[in-house]
């Protein structure tokens, strides 16, 4: 039997982040898997793609083009309260959690929303056991639908011996330019570090039509000498900082899943992370998951960074991402529908 599925694209139109990743990627295992027949629908008119507009279109207008029999699975956070046979999959509660980053009349309608939604659908996705007992205790009623897929790497087939530097001496952190991703915390620390290990600070970012939006408000962030910001990486220099970095740094204060994380060990580089996400359960090797303390996380990185990045780490790291695959993930998403 073919499960014949709709794909709520409209966050694909415009979204750079972990979300619409996460999104184009099972979107592509839908697609190459024979047991489901998926048709992908987007706003058609550009006045649809952004903002309220968007919303609007999905409310309202992407109900109607749905065919008799045809699931609408909606993968990023909300989706149309007037479509019953849909899967929803919700990747965090950080609107409702951290309201200094949204307006208070959006945080207002998604909790609305939601519980019209998660009242009404048949079925709801998240991607980590962490955000499951959020939703569960925010929501009661999902109890019993919601079902945990996860995030994927598509493993790295070819060997990283020769390709990475034994000379690169920096950490990086992905996505500097979210408030939640809290880089103000590590250039608060970053000047000690470097002191005792000489390692330097890369922060890539989208938005690049600000080139100071990583560091807006951290004093002197401009001039320091171990920072550096990189503007809109395509992805292969993204694969590229990730495999000679030290360490990829996640002092996030809230996030869904993490993928960055699993991205870093997919290329042999280990993590430090707050808990938050899958950071801990996919902690091995040199990684570690600390809460957000200074010394703690000072004395951890000028011990571990004065050693170089060896193949043994490579590999450790790269076993463990390699058991999250975005073929899994789908293969999850495909079992429930069915």
């Amino acid at each position: 039997m073919v499960t014949k599925v709709v794909f709520n694209s409209r966050n694909m139109i415009y979204g750079s982040g972990g979300t619409a990743r996460w999104s184009k990627e099972v979107l592509r295992q839908l697609q190459s898997n024979q047991q489901c027949e998926v048709r992908a629908i987007a706003p058609r008119y550009s006045f649809f793609g952004k903002g309220i507009s968007a919303y609007l279109w999905e409310q309202f207008l992407l109900p109607i083009k749905l065919r008799k029999g045809e699931i609408l699975f909606s993968p990023s956070n909300l989706g149309s309260i007037f479509c019953k046979n849909q899967a929803l999959v919700i990747h965090d509660l950080l609107p409702l959690q951290s309201k200094q980053d949204f307006s208070r009349i959006y945080g207002v309608a998604l909790r609305t929303i939601y519980r019209i939604l998660i009242g009404r659908v048949n079925f709801l996705f998240t991607v980590s056991e962490q955000v499951r007992n959020q939703i569960v205790q925010a929501y009661p009623e999902a109890n019993g639908k919601i079902l945990v897929v996860g995030g994927g790497i598509t493993p790295t087939p070819v060997a990283l011996d020769m390709q990475f530097s034994k000379d690169a001496n920096f950490c990086l952190v992905v996505g500097a330019h979210i408030r939640r991703k809290n880089l103000k915390f590590l250039l608060q620390i970053w000047d000690e570090v470097f002191r005792v290990t000489g390692c330097k600070l890369v922060a890539t970012s989208r938005f690049s039509q600000d080139r100071t939006l990583a560091t807006k408000g951290y004093s002197g962030s401009q001039n320091l000498i171990w920072f550096s910001n990189v503007l809109d990486p395509t992805d292969d220099e993204l694969a590229g900082y990730y495999l000679n970095a030290k360490f990829t740094l996640q002092p996030s204060i809230g996030e869904g899943f993490g993928l960055p994380l699993l991205e870093s060990m997919n290329l042999g580089t280990p993590f430090v992370s707050n808990e938050v996400g899958i950071s801990r359960d996919i902690c091995v090797g040199a990684s570690r998951v600390f809460p957000l303390n200074s010394r703690t996380w000072i004395s951890y990185l000028t011990s571990a960074l004065i050693s170089p990045k060896n193949l043994n780490e490579i590999e450790i790291q790269r076993l463990e991402a390699r058991k999250h695959t975005w073929e899994q993930v789908a293969r999850r998403i495909i079992d429930a529908l069915e």
